[in-house]
């Protein structure tokens, strides 16, 4: 095994440049660039002690001086004479190599692209709240004093424009809040889902109410590892739907359960609402996709895509199952634990 080249097939000529001939008078060390030295002792080791080495990666010298990438195993077998050769095997690593860098970039340019179109929803949405909250106080300056000086229809126009100005600001308000929603800013801690749940169910104290509204909450529920703001916001908007999207003169009716799987729990929030078509199944969780009108039902169309958003940089994912008429069970995963990057 003096590292000479005794048989190679076309394929090993075109990789090196060589000619078959050329290839026998040169040696092993001639394609090999001296850095893989060291490399080289261990892969020898290998053929020693085990008879095989690799498969392990490394660089060869082509013809034309220039490198390429290519992936080495072989063995040790006899020749009729019972001398000891090694029989190796060469993939070209070339076009895996060129893909990945191409694939690098573009995740590059990707990320770059994602950062800048946050960046850029954040500074739309924060700046445009001044010149709206302007609009909304000159609007409130007109009915109060002009209210007595114009007519019926004019104070209708204000109304309405005035009315329009505060959801712009809401819905500016929904955009800000879901440029913010980044991994970048996750803060993991142990969380208690039970705390969690009975923040919520504070928060929305007066909607319960107003809605008569029963929430079955387990008393056993989980602890996982996740940003508990964020957890927060999942449960609040799960909530504040499945007790908004009811029938009429129904009493909403919520149920919160859960199931523990060997890495992961499913948690499941199940209401009797008015349920969702399944056309809709595919953008319900789309940005800014209202499935009702405002006059049916409040809204921007932004809470759910939050929610997914929310559930996949915690590296779990949501998906839903429902009947019209008969109500639906959003169900989500959460890891037990996550890995602070």
């Amino acid at each position: 095994m003096g590292g000479t080249f005794i048989e190679m097939n076309p394929e090993f000529e075109r990789l090196t440049g060589y000619t078959k001939d050329e290839l026998n008078e040169l040696s092993y060390w001639d394609l090999t660039p001296q850095e893989y030295e060291n490399q080289e002792k261990i892969q020898l080791e290998s053929l020693q002690t085990k008879g095989k080495y690799g498969p392990y990666k490394k660089e060869y010298i082509h013809k034309d001086r220039y490198r390429f990438p290519v992936l080495l195993h072989g063995q040790v077998i006899q020749d009729m004479n019972g001398i000891d050769n090694i029989w190796s095997t060469v993939l070209d690593l070339s076009e895996i190599d060129n893909t990945n860098k191409k694939l690098s970039r573009s995740l590059e340019q990707l990320t770059n692209s994602n950062d800048e179109l946050k960046r850029f929803a954040y500074l739309a949405s924060h700046d445009l709240q001044e010149p709206l909250r302007v609009i909304m106080s000159y609007l409130q300056l007109v009915q109060m004093n002009a209210k007595d000086h114009i007519d019926e229809k004019s104070n209708e126009y204000i109304k309405r424009a005035y009315e329009a100005s505060k959801r712009m600001r809401t819905l500016i308000t929904d955009l800000l809040s879901f440029s913010r929603v980044d991994q970048k800013q996750l803060a993991y801690t142990e969380v208690d889902l039970s705390d969690v749940i009975a923040t919520v169910l504070d928060d929305l104290s007066l909607t319960i109410k107003q809605n008569k509204a029963e929430i079955n909450v387990p008393s056993d529920l989980p602890s996982v590892q996740a940003d508990v703001g964020q957890v927060q916001r999942v449960f609040l908007n799960l909530l504040s739907n499945a007790i908004k999207f009811q029938k009429p003169s129904v009493t909403p009716k919520v149920d919160i359960s859960f199931v523990e799987h060997t890495d992961e729990y499913h948690i499941a929030i199940k209401d009797n609402g008015i349920g969702i078509d399944k056309k809709f199944q595919k953008r319900i969780f789309q940005i800014f996709q209202r499935l009702h009108t405002s006059d049916d039902y409040s809204g921007r169309g932004i809470g759910l895509a939050i929610v997914q958003k929310i559930v996949n940089i915690h590296n779990g994912e949501i998906w839903f199952e429902s009947k019209i008429g008969s109500g639906s069970t959003f169900t989500f995963s959460l890891p037990k634990n996550q890995m602070n990057e």
